[in-house]
């Protein structure tokens, strides 16, 4: 049977577990895309390279909690910061513009020709030995059985200073990243297509297969 003072003592506890609960999370969402610029990009003319954007993934680890790097080797993840897709959907959008608007390289559907598939290996704050962002991906350019290119880009950003609890920063310097990834992948496919239209690829609509 419970004594006075035993079930006293259960209800304080019991009240300093109700009042002691943990505010609940509310996220905050950032949007780490660079601003589109309006405006209309020539059409791709006649005998200009041509390839499709295959399989663009990321790392598992990659969702949308936004990653940090406490060291090379260890990483975490915020509890209440979000990117507002996963990050290689950003990377995906990027690349469609960069090579088919900006470059101007026809969009293959379907048919036989040139792919590009990109894996998405690091999207994620640095805190360490500077405050900046690192965007790794790795590209490989298949021209139907031939390996045209296979490599790991790596981009790195510092973080402006400001207000540490201004993560928007962060979300700017992830922007200018991303956009250098995209520049840098974007060049290199197109020097390779370029180089096999020269030579009588079939890069080009409609060229015959060989």
């Amino acid at each position: 049977m419970k004594t006075a003072s035993s079930v006293l003592a259960a209800v304080v506890l019991s009240g300093c577990a109700f009042f002691g609960k943990s505010e609940p999370l509310s996220p905050r969402y950032y949007d780490p895309e660079s601003e589109v610029k309006e405006g209309i990009t020539s059409p791709p003319a006649l005998g200009k390279p041509s390839l499709r954007l295959g399989h663009v993934v990321g790392g598992s680890h990659l969702r949308e909690r936004i990653a940090y790097h406490v060291s090379e080797r260890e990483l975490g993840f915020y509890d209440e910061l979000r990117w507002t897709e996963r990050p290689e959907e950003y990377l995906r959008r990027a690349l469609a513009r960069g090579l088919f608007e900006q470059r101007a390289i026809t969009s293959l559907v379907t048919g036989l020709g040139p792919s590009l598939d990109v894996e998405l290996l690091d999207f994620s704050e640095l805190l360490t030995p500077r405050h900046g962002v690192r965007v790794r991906a790795r590209a490989v350019l298949v021209d139907q059985r031939t390996v045209r290119f296979e490599h790991t880009f790596t981009v790195e950003e510092a973080v402006a200073a400001g207000d540490d609890k201004d993560f928007a920063r962060v979300a700017d310097a992830m922007a200018r990243a991303l956009t250098r990834t995209v520049d840098e992948i974007g060049d290199r496919v197109l020097s390779e297509l370029t180089t096999v239209v020269e030579t009588g690829g079939s890069t080009a609509p409609g060229a015959a297969v060989r």
